[in-house]
């Protein structure tokens, strides 16, 4: 499969991304909307974009950001939306990619993730990451770098 992530500065309007915006699942499981407004949402301090292409067409986004208390604790926040091809290990391998380019720069990356979206928390549990919290309606995992793998393994 040939999976590619692309840096960007911005992420530029896209029909595709219009659509993904539209979609039930995508707006159900990101709390587009109230709840994220509600959650005491903080203004990113920083915030790296990526593209996920297949086979040279959009499938999905990336983004790696954080506020200012994640900037002192030296770790970032990520978000992955796949607007196509899901179930086929494309959000899997573009996560890998990620969270492999950020090692040594960030001394963890987490995600907020909806306790219902079964099928995020075990593409992120693959990749490493571990239940942390449970607040509110969502998990949060983490990626902690230099965690030795045989603990991951007793806790999957």
């Amino acid at each position: 499969m040939n999976i590619t992530i692309k840096k960007t500065d911005i992420l530029s309007a896209h029909e595709r991304r219009e659509a993904w915006s539209r979609d039930p699942l995508i707006r159900r499981f990101l709390n587009f909307g109230r709840e994220s407004v509600q959650a005491g949402f903080t203004r990113p301090e920083f915030i790296h974009h990526f593209e996920i292409y297949l086979k040279n067409r959009l499938v999905g986004d990336v983004k790696v950001f954080g506020d200012q208390k994640d900037r002192k604790k030296n770790i970032a926040q990520l978000i992955v939306v796949l607007g196509e091809s899901r179930g086929m290990g494309i959000g899997s391998k573009a996560v890998g990619m990620v969270v492999e380019r950020f090692q040594g720069i960030y001394k963890a990356i987490y995600c907020r993730v909806n306790r219902y979206n079964l099928t995020s928390i075990r593409m992120l549990r693959r990749n490493g990451f571990v239940f942390k919290n449970l607040v509110g309606n969502e998990f949060i995992l983490e990626h902690e770098y230099g965690r030795i793998k045989k603990r991951e393994k007793l806790l999957c």
